[in-house]
C-alpha cells in the first residue's frame, strides 16, 4: 500500500524477488547479469504478458515452473 500511494505521484522502480510485490507492478522488466571476457554486463528486457506470467511463476516455484505456479501467477496478475 505504501508503494502504491507513492506511485500515484512519482515514478517507482522496485527490484524484488517477491512474487507478491512483483505482481502489483504495471510494467515488468527482467534484469539479467552475465560475464563475457572477464567483464560483467547487465541486460534489461521489457516483458510481454506471457513472459510476465512465466517470470512470476519462476519467482513462485523456483526454476521448475509448474502448471500450478503458472495458474497462481495468472491469478496474482488478475488475468
Amino acid at each position: 500500500l505504501i508503494i502504491q500511494n507513492l506511485a500515484k505521484y512519482n515514478q517507482v522502480i522496485c527490484i524484488t524477488h517477491l512474487s507478491q510485490i512483483a505482481s502489483k507492478a504495471k510494467k515488468h522488466f527482467k534484469i539479467s547479469k552475465f560475464e563475457n571476457e572477464n567483464r560483467t554486463f547487465c541486460e534489461v528486457n521489457d516483458l510481454d504478458d506471457e513472459s510476465k506470467v512465466n517470470e512470476l511463476a519462476v519467482l513462485i516455484s523456483g526454476r521448475e515452473v509448474t502448471d500450478q505456479s503458472i495458474n497462481y501467477a495468472k491469478k496474482m496478475l488478475g488475468a
